[in-house]
């Protein structure tokens, strides 16, 4: 999410998205989104100057929009669960991911970012160049990290990269995720000095480069899609038919539903099916085989099998535990 910042104050004033501060401190900002459809929250934490950290938590379909009014800075914001969508003012979309991140350089501007996939939960840490040199140049020199050699590693085809990090990588950015920053300070501001040193020095090499943009009139007809599949549960209808009524290729469709809703069409379905499945199981009324044809399975061997895949026991054993 991109803001102005403040006159006055160390924190990205976030306000202008619907968000309303619910408490804060020397140190940290706790805001909350007034919206009617979901809910959302978000802690800013000052870990240095010029570093602050957003920790998210929402679940909602809000419509994100704004800008920073920052002369020079790096954002790099991390997906623990959900999707994270981005558009930008040329019409075209990024997406971030489950154990991914994305790198920012100077990207002002966005018409909109919103969660395709309703939740989702992550942080971003946002880095303000020009008061780090004033603060904290010394200071990183000792830890052997160089923005601009981060910069330049990341920054070879535009100012924007998504990112799948390896396991070292992958581990930092859990364990920051996890850490309370109220509790563990330390521990979070340690983290971001070893992440960033890793970035510094070489690191980058070793990590998979995904960054894939959408045009928004592309999006519009995947997300029409997941719209189509989902409607009636119960029908069956092929990823060619998708394709052709949508006028769209097979390989865009899958490859954009997956960076979008995180699963690809028959996986995402199937997941609908069997949530809904659930459902239908814990209410009683149905028997298991009825509740089966009611979301496109007429086998029950294979309706068994794909809601074990899901849920992690047969129906029946649901049936037993949750009735």
């Amino acid at each position: 999410m991109e803001a102005g910042r403040k006159e006055k104050g160390i924190f990205i004033d976030i306000s202008q998205f619907g968000l309303k501060i619910a408490g804060k401190s020397e140190n940290a900002v706790l805001y909350e989104l007034d919206d009617k459809d979901g809910y959302g929250k978000m802690l800013v934490y000052r870990l240095f100057p010029g570093i602050e950290i957003y920790y998210n938590d929402y679940n909602t379909n809000f419509d994100f929009a704004g800008k920073f009014d920052l002369n020079d800075y790096i954002e790099l914001s991390y997906t623990h669960e959900g999707t994270y969508e981005f558009e930008l003012k040329d019409n075209r979309c990024i997406y971030i991911g489950e154990g991914e991140f994305i790198a920012f350089y100077n990207i002002f501007e966005s018409l909109r970012s919103r969660f395709p996939q309703k939740i989702y939960k992550g942080f971003e840490i946002m880095f303000d160049i020009n008061t780090i040199n004033k603060s904290l140049k010394d200071y990183f020199k000792e830890f052997s990290i160089d923005l601009s050699r981060i910069i330049e590693s990341l920054c070879v085809d535009g100012n924007i990269f998504v990112l799948k990090g390896n396991d070292e990588i992958q581990n930092i950015l859990e364990k920051i995720y996890y850490s309370d920053p109220f509790r563990q300070p330390a521990y979070i501001k340690l983290k971001v000095l070893e992440l960033l040193h890793l970035l510094s020095n070489g690191i980058t090499a070793e990590i998979e480069y995904k960054c894939r943009y959408y045009e928004k009139y592309t999006v519009l007809k995947v997300k029409h899609v997941k719209e189509h599949l989902t409607e009636e549960l119960s029908r069956h209808i092929t990823i060619e038919q998708l394709a052709k009524e949508h006028k769209i290729t097979k390989t865009m469709l899958k490859t954009c539903f997956k960076d979008i809703y995180g699963l690809p069409p028959y996986e995402y379905l199937k997941k609908i099916r069997m949530n809904h499945a659930a459902v239908l199981i814990k209410q009683g009324k149905y028997l298991i085989g009825e509740v089966g044809g009611m979301v496109g399975y007429q086998n029950a061997s294979k309706f068994s099998s794909a809601f074990k895949d899901v849920m992690g026991m047969t129906p029946r054993e649901y049936g037993k535990r949750y009735r």
